[in-house]
């Protein structure tokens, strides 16, 4: 009997995001220009695959889902501050500080 139609295969990638408790827990997480190219060498590689369908996780999300996960009570200043301005201004500084970048 003949199939009419095959399945499709989701496939969801997200950025490492270390959490506090965990042996990574003081592992820095990848920089964004990192997680584009990776990104990019997968989707090469899957593009001539059928019935593939392939979600990657925002990187801006992941970035404010790191903030918080590892984040104090210093966090809570950050959220009030994205709840009246939003978290394009209230995010800056602080995704630098996950970045393990120095000044």
């Amino acid at each position: 009997m003949p199939v009419s139609s095959t399945g499709t295969i989701t496939l969801s990638i997200n950025p490492f995001i270390p959490k506090p408790g965990t042996p990574f827990q003081w592992a820095a997480m990848e920089n964004e220009t990192r997680l584009k190219q990776r990104v990019k060498i997968i989707k090469q590689g899957l593009k001539k695959i059928a019935n593939v369908k392939i979600n990657f996780e925002s990187l801006r999300k992941a970035k404010i889902h790191a903030l918080l996960s590892r984040g104090d009570q210093k966090t809570a200043d950050i959220i009030e501050s994205a709840s009246k301005d939003g978290w394009a201004s209230a995010i800056i500084l602080p995704v630098y500080c996950l970045s393990g970048k120095t000044r």
